[in-house]
């Protein structure tokens, strides 16, 4: 069985009103509008590295502790100063259980070496799919993990940084399952 085409639609009063005929037509428009809200819906988190920044021992921006079960979408983010040698190295890692279960990136991390132009930026969308980035930087191309449970832990880890880069901004997108 196939699914009603998404459509960012409005139910038109004419269409629900008292004594309205409930017609195919209607449904349709009703089922395309759930169906739009289903697929395009997106949570953003934030991770914020501000000013200087260097590695620690994980989750350096914070962590985003889930709720409810949800699945990744996305990551996007700019880095305002790329810096003055060097690259910045980042990796997304998940936690179940207390314990690190590792990198959600079998292929490339997201890499971004200092001959990238400051206010770099980049976005992976993985239900268009489509990806960009400022010239020069090396995008996750594989997400080997996008579903999680509620109290699984997602952090972002500095597995290297440019000298002198500040400003780094992540966001990770996420939507129910």
């Amino acid at each position: 069985m196939s699914d009603i085409l998404p459509a960012r639609e409005n139910v038109d009063e004419e269409l629900a009103k008292f004594n309205a005929a409930l017609s195919e037509a209607f449904f349709f428009l009703l089922g395309g509008s759930i169906n739009f809200i289903n697929n395009q819906q997106r949570i953003p988190y934030p991770f914020e590295f501000a000013g200087l920044f260097q590695p620690i021992a994980g989750g350096e921006g914070g962590t985003l502790t889930l709720t409810n079960n949800q699945e990744i979408v996305g990551v996007s983010g700019r880095l305002r100063k790329t810096g003055l040698t060097g690259t910045s190295t980042i990796d997304l890692h998940y936690e179940r259980n207390g314990a690190d279960q590792g990198t959600i990136w079998s292929t490339n991390k997201l890499v971004i070496p200092n001959t990238v132009s400051d206010l770099a930026f980049f976005y992976v969308d993985l239900l268009a799919p489509s990806s960009n980035s400022s010239a020069g930087m090396t995008l996750p191309t594989v997400f080997d993990v996008t579903d999680f449970n509620a109290g699984d832990v997602l952090r972002f880890d500095l597995d290297g940084n440019a000298v002198s880069a500040q400003d780094l901004m992540i966001n990770v997108w996420t939507r129910p399952r």
